[in-house]
């Protein structure tokens, strides 16, 4: 069956003879920075104080839907009510030092709840579809809109041997459980595996399997987002103002279904987040799981990287994502891929740089967009226009400006134009 596609985007590498190499796992850190919350709207009550010992699960902070959990044990150093996230938006962040004196190292006691809802609260279960939210929100959508579907992404970003493809390929049972587990929370009628054809080694996993539908795609960049994902998958396009769920579809992350299983099947908290690293001074993209909260320089140092060789630390991969020049910044739910430059990689826009509409960038938009239209309005202020002409509809994944002949950042402008336009609205 040939595999699905869609107008646009870019062809992602792939190596001949790729071998998935075992997920690494890096050991608890000495000093963890937890996140409250990632997003501003959700409420989280701080229930520790400085000073405090706390030990490894040990719930530290509570919303109405989700928990934030100590990813190790040691002693509260530090509560900064005004921590800046890589997405610029603020939180409390509790800083945890871990004890010289081994007593306190001694993991949380006890079992989790016997309910497999209350087994998502308490473990830390987050969805990674989108912006990372409390599983439990993401599920109760699902039974609000009587769901009939449910797509499971096992597509990284960037990479056909990454992340959730090595997920798949290493820990493929748990991953299925999982699928099952959430299948039967949402209610959905069937439940859908896309995965890249390319991911020769993942889809050996999946060989026999007549329980799910697996649909392949082909490693085209941004075949993981979810209005093109549900497209591939459904044959069927929505509005920007709508979501999937309004047609009975919902999309969830490959990761989500392993962690969903190993709370509800193992008991297992979810301390750690899965992340793919790649760049300069790595010859092969690094999968491995690292401790929520650990700094970004820690995690550098485990994979025998010099801090001092490292230029530009991009979240989200170099053609979408922000780039971070703190390396004391922490592996949050929100990160999937980290994509480092040394200082020869480093390029700079140049102020100077004008359109001369070619229209590549037209024709590489797998949104049928015209972003120098849009980037143009939002580079004059011109916000009206910006917005009659679907800035809202774009979904930055940076095709565009990797095409532009005169290196224009495009999508800096229009994700600039994007805020200044909510600003206008609130």
């Amino acid at each position: 069956m040939k595999a699905a596609s869609f107008r646009g985007g870019l062809r992602l590498p792939v190596p001949e003879n790729v071998e998935l190499k075992p997920i690494k796992a890096f050991p608890a850190p000495d000093r963890v920075l937890v996140p409250l919350t990632l997003d501003p709207e959700q409420s989280v009550d701080l229930l520790v104080k400085k000073g405090k010992n706390v030990k490894e699960g040990e719930i530290i902070g509570q919303g109405v839907s989700s928990v934030v959990l100590a990813t190790i044990s040691g002693k509260i150093e530090e509560v900064n009510k005004d921590f800046r996230l890589p997405n610029g938006e603020r939180t409390t962040v509790v800083s945890i030092q871990a004890p010289e004196d081994e007593a306190l190292v001694k993991g949380k006691d006890g079992l989790l709840p016997k309910g497999s809802l209350e087994k998502i609260i308490q473990a830390g279960v987050y969805d990674y579809t989108g912006r990372p939210a409390p599983l439990l929100d993401k599920l109760a959508f699902h039974r609000s809109r009587k769901i009939k579907t449910l797509i499971v992404s096992c597509l990284d970003e960037f990479f056909v041997q990454g992340r959730t493809t090595a997920l798949l390929h290493q820990h493929g049972q748990d991953v299925l459980d999982g699928i099952d587990i959430l299948k039967g929370i949402s209610g959905a009628q069937e439940a859908v595996i896309v995965v890249y054809a390319e991911a020769v080694q993942a889809l050996e996993i999946l060989n026999g399997l007549d329980r799910f539908k697996i649909v392949t795609v082909q490693a085209r960049h941004p075949q993981h987002k979810e209005q093109l994902l549900v497209t591939a998958v459904t044959g069927n396009e929505y509005p920007a103002e709508l979501a999937p769920e309004d047609f009975g579809v919902t999309t969830l992350n490959a990761e989500t279904a392993y962690n969903a299983a190993r709370a509800i099947n193992h008991n297992r908290l979810i301390l750690d987040k899965l992340l793919t690293v790649a760049g300069s001074g790595l010859e092969e993209p690094v999968n491995c799981f690292a401790r929520i909260g650990t700094p970004l320089g820690e995690v550098l140092e485990g994979l025998g990287l010099d801090r001092n060789s490292i230029a530009k630390l991009i979240l989200g991969g170099p053609l979408s994502g922000v780039a971070v020049s703190d390396l004391e910044t922490p592996v949050t739910q929100e990160m999937d891929l980290i994509f480092l430059q040394g200082r020869d990689d480093l390029y700079h826009f140049s102020p100077e740089a004008v359109c001369f509409k070619c229209g590549y960038c037209v024709e590489i938009c797998p949104m049928r967009l015209m972003p120098f239209f849009i980037s143009g309005f939002s580079e004059g202020q011109d916000y009206e226009l910006a917005e009659k002409n679907d800035i809202f509809s774009c979904i930055e994944c940076g095709c565009c400006a990797h095409v532009c002949p005169v290196h224009i950042p495009l999508v800096q402008w229009i994700q600039l134009g994007k805020s200044a336009i909510r600003a206008q609205r609130s």
